[in-house]
C-alpha cells in the first residue's frame, strides 16, 4: 500500500481548490465491484488493467494528459490501484482530475463516470486503456502512439 497517495490527492486538492471528497471504505469496494462487474473479466472482484475486457490501449508517456480531450465536466470517481491504495475519491469533474493527477507522483488511475459508460485507466507502465465509451477514443489515439514509437525506432539506429 501506498498511503502517499491519499495525502497526495488531498494536499493537490487543496492547492487547486478542487472539490475532492473520499468516500467510506464500503462505498469505495461497492464501487470497485460495480465496475469490475461491468468492465473487467469474469470472476474479477475489483479492477485491475490486467482484467480488463472489450478495451483498446496504447503507450505513451504523456498519454495520461490527453484525457483531458476525452473527460467533460461531469463528476468522476478517481481510483488508485486498489493495491495501493483501496479508498476511491470523488471530483468535480474528470479536467479537474486531471489537474489533481498533475500535482501528485505518478500512480496508477483508473477514472470513470458515475452511470459507469466508460472507465480510462493508466498504469506504471505508461499504457492508457480505454473501455466502454472510452474504446473508440483511445483507439482514435494510436497515430500518436505510432509516431512516438517510431521517434524511438529512429533513435535506436545506428
Amino acid at each position: 500500500m501506498m498511503p502517499f497517495i491519499k495525502q497526495q490527492l488531498i494536499d493537490a486538492a487543496r492547492t487547486l481548490g478542487a472539490d475532492l471528497a473520499v468516500l467510506d471504505p464500503d462505498e469505495s469496494l461497492i464501487v470497485r465491484r460495480e465496475l469490475a462487474a461491468k468492465f473487467a473479466v469474469e470472476g474479477a472482484t475489483t479492477i485491475h488493467w490486467r482484467c480488463l475486457r472489450d478495451y483498446s490501449a496504447i503507450q505513451h508517456p504523456e498519454a495520461w494528459r490527453w484525457l483531458e480531450e476525452f473527460l467533460e465536466d461531469e463528476r468522476v470517481f478517481l481510483l488508485p490501484e486498489a493495491e495501493d491504495e483501496p479508498a476511491v475519491f470523488t471530483v468535480e469533474s474528470g479536467r479537474r482530475a486531471i489537474d489533481l493527477l498533475g500535482e501528485c507522483s505518478p500512480f496508477g488511475f483508473y477514472i470513470a463516470d458515475r452511470p459507469f459508460t466508460y472507465l480510462v485507466c493508466e498504469n506504471e507502465h505508461d499504457f492508457l486503456f480505454g473501455c466502454g465509451a472510452a474504446k473508440a477514443w483511445v483507439e482514435g489515439l494510436r497515430p500518436r502512439h505510432e509516431e512516438w514509437a517510431d521517434s524511438l525506432r529512429e533513435k535506436d539506429k545506428p
